[in-house]
């Protein structure tokens, strides 16, 4: 085992708070994209599990590159503190403009989504007309070369 600095301590923990703080803007943005339109309680869970697959591999990587992958209760507690910190002060200002944002992102997305959708629908109905046309032009021609090959 090998000796840690005062002063590497109170680096890592504040690091830690950092961290923290920044999961907690990730769960945030996470529950805002939740918030701003309306899931399943299946979806929910692929979020939750997502969320949790994202940060299982940041924290092992930070008490890996920290402290050689052993877990120190100190930098554990900073990142649990960063987060309850930042979810108690910023995440209900952050969290309001984030629902705001993926609001306007939904919103934005559902009127491309009509203009396209009216776009393409005219698009293919000019080619379904294109294709009734040859259709029924190829009905006749066969009809008619139907009636010429038994005149023969």
């Amino acid at each position: 085992m090998w000796e840690i600095s005062n002063s590497f301590q109170v680096l890592s923990f504040f690091r830690g708070l950092f961290l923290g703080s920044f999961l907690g803007f990730l769960y945030d943005f996470w529950r805002a994209v939740r918030k701003a339109k309306n899931f399943g309680t299946f979806s929910v869970f692929i979020q939750d599990f997502s969320y949790f697959l994202i940060i299982s591999p940041i924290i092992f990587s930070y008490f890996l590159s920290l402290t050689n992958g052993e877990i120190r209760a100190f930098v554990f507690i900073a990142i649990i503190f960063g987060f309850i910190i930042y979810r108690g002060t910023l995440s209900v200002l952050i969290f309001k403009l984030l629902i705001l944002f993926f609001k306007l992102i939904f919103l934005n997305f559902t009127r491309l989504n009509s203009f396209l959708y009216r776009m393409f629908d005219s698009f293919f109905a000019f080619f379904d007309k294109i294709s009734d046309f040859f259709i029924s032009f190829f009905k006749k021609t066969r009809i008619y070369w139907k009636k010429v090959l038994k005149k023969k």
